[in-house]
């Protein structure tokens, strides 16, 4: 099942975040740029992407939001990612898909990245 993140049209581009979950359970953090933007950078109006994270990165990074959101120091951690994702945005601690990546770059969480 998917939960929407984001989704929003901006400077002639739509904006789509979503996450779901690989057949093993991983979390995946994917989206969808259609419109201008990526028809200027890449040479075509769609650009998909996806993170998957490994259960370890998954449990860092809702520790991080966890914290950030802030929660009470030493509370248990025990909403799904999919939940604090959501949260992230609805609060503005995120405020577009690019804060995704630049969060888990900054508190250091693995992910794969692929894009077409």
């Amino acid at each position: 099942m998917s939960r929407t993140l984001f989704d929003r049209t901006m400077h002639g581009t739509r904006m789509t975040m979503w996450t779901e979950r690989t057949p093993d359970g991983r979390l995946v953090i994917a989206g969808q740029d259609i419109g201008r933007a990526p028809s200027e950078i890449f040479g075509s109006d769609d650009y998909e992407y996806r993170y998957v994270l490994t259960e370890a990165s998954e449990s860092s990074l809702r520790s991080r939001l966890h914290e950030r959101l802030g929660a009470g120091r030493g509370a248990a951690v025990e909403e799904r990612a999919e939940t604090l994702l959501e949260r992230a945005f609805l609060t503005g601690m995120l405020d577009d898909p690019s804060d995704v990546r630049s969060f888990m770059d900054d508190h250091g969480i693995e992910y794969s990245f692929s894009s077409r």
